[in-house]
């Protein structure tokens, strides 16, 4: 009688499911384009900006996945009283006002596009693995 478990010598990684979350891969936000105008007294208001939002993870056995989201936020009219000069403004604020105005729903919906595409393509690479196995 066969030992239970045997069979064809399937690489251990494969036997072993891995999943990306949003706490086990490494975030990485990329500024593209910042748009300004002039808005009254005020130059260089930050209109609105490109930007995408990144994710690694990287498995056990070091195998790296990536997975990325862009789109372009439009920020609401400048206010005099709290504007900040444009070379003042660093790329961790702009991260802040893009999080602010697109609310916590929507970057929790961005980060689990990106989660998703991450576990498909662990799903993927897997799934070839397994076929070369066989």
């Amino acid at each position: 009688m066969p030992h239970q478990g045997s069979g064809p010598n399937i690489p251990r990684r494969i036997s072993s499911h891995t999943t990306a979350n949003t706490s086990n891969v490494e975030w990485e936000w990329m500024i593209r384009k910042v748009h300004t105008t002039t808005q009254g007294d005020l130059e260089n208001v930050i209109t609105s900006v490109d930007w995408t939002l990144n994710a690694e993870y990287i498995e056990p056995d070091g195998d790296q996945h990536f997975s990325g989201y862009s789109l372009t936020t439009e920020f609401p009219q400048a206010n005099n009283e709290t504007f900040i000069a444009f070379p003042s403004v660093t790329s961790n604020t702009v991260v802040e006002w893009i999080k602010s105005v697109e609310g916590p729903e929507e970057m929790d919906y961005i980060e689990g596009k990106i989660i998703n595409k991450l576990n498909l393509s662990i799903h993927e690479e897997t799934t070839k693995q397994l076929n070369l196995s066989e």
